[in-house]
């Protein structure tokens, strides 16, 4: 009767005994949480950069009404991106692409600055379409609880973000933008390296 007991309590505390010693759980709870941490960082210096370089509140406007239409469509297009290179390919693009925007961002000037920063928006998105066939994939029965973890992790490891952007606009207007781009790197990289088809079979979850 204790070892019913015992069996029956591991089944229904299953996030004690299994999510917490996922490595798909770590590997995805540390790109998130990278990535969340270094966007709340930059995303508030766009227009103190814009003003640094000489543009006016017009300037600024006009990407923000660009970035409204990306946000209205975006969505659609992060799903069919998703769908077509599935969600760990679609999701370590979408760290490179962001890189590779932000590095533009930092170095280019009026159209090129301007596309950069869409291109940066619109790939930005993908992580949250992805995240959601990500969990289904890796965790099955345990997907709400990964999600919500997930989620609420990378809600509180954003808080001291804008702080610490701030101070490294004190190390030159462009840094936290090369900052962010070096993090999505790594994130590309480690996405790439690490969730695979053989991470999967070893934290299978769908007993």
């Amino acid at each position: 009767m204790f070892l019913k007991d015992t069996k029956r309590e591991r089944a229904q505390n299953s996030f004690n005994f299994n999510l917490l010693r996922s490595k798909p759980f770590t590997i995805l709870l540390i790109l998130y949480s990278l990535d969340a941490f270094s966007t709340e960082a930059v995303q508030w210096i766009v227009p103190l950069y814009l003003r640094e370089l000489g543009y006016s509140v017009l300037d600024y406007g006009f990407l923000i009404s660009a970035q409204t239409l990306i946000i209205a469509f975006g969505g659609t297009f992060a799903g069919i991106f998703v769908d077509r290179f599935e969600p760990v390919n679609a999701l370590s693009l979408s760290y490179l692409s962001v890189a590779l925007s932000l590095l533009a961002f930092s170095l280019g000037k009026g159209w090129i600055l301007a596309l950069a920063y869409l291109v940066w928006k619109t790939f930005g998105m993908i992580g949250f379409a992805a995240l959601p066939l990500l969990v289904e994939k890796y965790f099955g029965k345990m997907k709400a609880s990964a999600f919500g973890t997930i989620s609420a992790i990378t809600t509180l490891v954003s808080i001291p973000a804008p702080s610490f952007g701030g101070l490294l606009l004190s190390f030159g207007a462009e840094t936290p933008f090369v900052f962010k781009a070096v993090i999505n790197l790594s994130c590309f990289t480690l996405a790439k390296t690490s969730l695979n088809e053989d991470l999967i079979k070893e934290q299978e979850f769908k007993r």
